[in-house]
């Protein structure tokens, strides 16, 4: 059996994702530009299809499907990975019929795994040429640019010269055999801003020459991570500021309030000197309710 395509699905029939099929030949049997599972299909096999899926839907388990259009063969392996994502793997046979091989199936959970990742995953051969990329990715090249990147574009399609320069430098850094890790604030075209963390790390051979061919790069949004860690600092900086109250600013009217009771429970003070102390007193217990509700607003923040 040779597979020909892999169509990934939620548990509603949704395409999510094709990867590509392999010859012209099938992208004539078959519409992989529909939005949904058994239009891929022509009219006479959808309810195959439909009931195959229902199946692998209900039980969970791996499902097949055979059926011939024209001079050829075909069949559709059914296969779940989690409810909300599963694969339908299309492969054409003539005269025998055998399931994908283990290997298969989990070169292709990997793949689907990656390709419904929250991250951006993209490959670049050293000419600079996206070799792999994920649907994340895509779609954040997109959006930025307005425009779509495909697989064999050059990585710095639609790129200003300013950016050109920017990223080149962190490119030739990774394919020199140098892992690069760097933080950037970004705004969206909504005008969101967020921060993104960018990995980007060699990938060499499996041959015993074990050659750099290229790079792996990983864009992660960590505004979370950025928004926490802001908060913190906030709070840390609240925190010192009211030690700083506590042990300084509150401490001076306290002192004065001690110092001019004293003065007050003296002998021998005159009426006019008790008034003078009594507005001092006044003066700081006025100064410290003033800074006790400071200290109230700012432990509420």
């Amino acid at each position: 059996m040779k597979f020909l395509a892999a169509i990934h699905c939620n548990s509603i029939g949704d395409v999510l994702t094709v990867q590509q099929p392999t010859t012209p030949l099938i992208a004539l049997y078959f519409d992989f530009q529909a939005q949904k599972l058994v239009d891929v299909f022509s009219t006479e096999f959808k309810t195959k299809v439909e009931a195959g899926f229902t199946a692998l839907i209900d039980s969970g388990e791996q499902q097949t499907v055979e059926f011939s259009q024209d001079f050829a063969t075909f069949t559709l392996l059914f296969y779940q990975i989690q409810p909300e994502l599963n694969i339908v793997f299309l492969s054409y046979i003539k005269t025998a019929y055998s399931l994908l091989s283990d290997e298969d199936i989990n070169k292709y959970n990997l793949f689907s795994l990656i390709n419904n990742s929250k991250d951006a995953i993209w490959c670049f051969d050293k000419t600079y040429r996206l070799s792999a990329a994920n649907k994340t990715f895509l779609q954040l090249r997109e959006d930025v640019y307005g425009a779509s990147t495909y697989v064999g574009d050059s990585i710095f399609k639609y790129a200003s010269e300013e950016n050109i320069v920017k990223w080149k430098k962190h490119y030739d850094e990774a394919l020199g055999g140098k892992s690069v890790q760097f933080v950037e604030k970004r705004v969206r075209r909504n005008g969101e801003t967020y921060y993104a963390e960018i990995n980007i790390t060699p990938v060499y051979s499996n041959d015993i020459e074990h050659e750099l061919i290229g790079c792996l790069g990983i864009t992660k949004d960590i505004s979370e991570k950025i928004n926490a860690q802001g908060a913190i600092e906030n709070y840390t900086k609240q925190l010192e500021k009211f030690a700083f109250k506590v042990s300084h600013e509150l401490r001076h009217p306290i002192t004065n309030i001690i110092s001019l009771t004293n003065l007050i429970n003296e002998p021998g003070i005159d009426r006019e000197e008790m008034i003078g102390l009594t507005h001092l007193l006044s003066t700081s217990a006025i100064q410290l309710d003033n800074m006790l509700k400071e200290l109230i607003l700012l432990l509420r923040r």
